[in-house]
């Protein structure tokens, strides 16, 4: 019941000044989301998503879509600390993202392919980070594919940046992975270059 005034660009609140600090970092949070699409639920990500969970209300975190190699499941608006329990059970029981019964426990959510990250990134306004915690040898493409929509990119999934080998020591030389992995460079080079 504490006064509140608005006008036209602002709203002003009396609060008692022990709380100040609380109030502003809880306001801050609401304002300033971090939209993340996390990709791979294994220990790394399980742990990762238990983290956000645990702290749901504390650090601004806004997961939109979990990831797995049968697709994203993604929501509008992003799942809340509920939902985010939920897939983590259905990881425990072996389940997939494209498991429709996460249409019946999820209110909202959407089964799309891995790469469709431009849908999942339309599903929420402001800043948005993929979380590879996969081991997905072919999430360069995909890296690659979220810097050109404008998000960030944090993965501790080196397996798409290391090179093919042959017993003697030497990099393969398979004309296929070569020719991908320039055309991933240009993409990397002209976004970095556009920025």
């Amino acid at each position: 019941h504490l006064p509140i005034f608005i006008n036209n660009d602002s709203i002003q609140a009396v609060v008692p000044r022990e709380s100040v600090d609380e109030i502003v970092k809880a306001t801050y949070n609401q304002l300033k989301k971090i939209n993340i699409v996390l990709y791979g639920l294994g220990k790394v990500g399980g742990n990762f998503l238990r983290e956000i969970i645990a702290r749901y209300d504390e650090m601004g975190f806004n997961v939109v879509g979990v990831a797995d190699s049968s697709g994203v499941l993604a929501k509008i608006g992003g799942f809340n600390q509920y939902d985010l329990g939920i897939i983590l059970e259905g990881k425990k029981e072996g389940r997939k993202m494209n498991d429709t019964r996460y249409h019946d426990e999820v209110f909202g959510a959407e089964h799309l392919p891995s790469n469709d990250l431009g849908r999942v990134r339309d599903m929420e306004k402001g800043d948005f980070v993929l979380v590879d915690a996969s081991n997905d040898s072919n999430m360069l493409s995909i890296h690659a594919q979220a810097l050109h929509l404008g998000m960030d990119v944090i993965s501790v999934n080196k397996t798409p940046y290391a090179l093919s080998v042959e017993p003697d020591g030497k990099a393969k030389q398979d004309p296929e992975e070569r020719r991908e992995r320039d055309y991933i460079n240009k993409v990397f080079k002209a976004i970095f270059e556009g920025r």
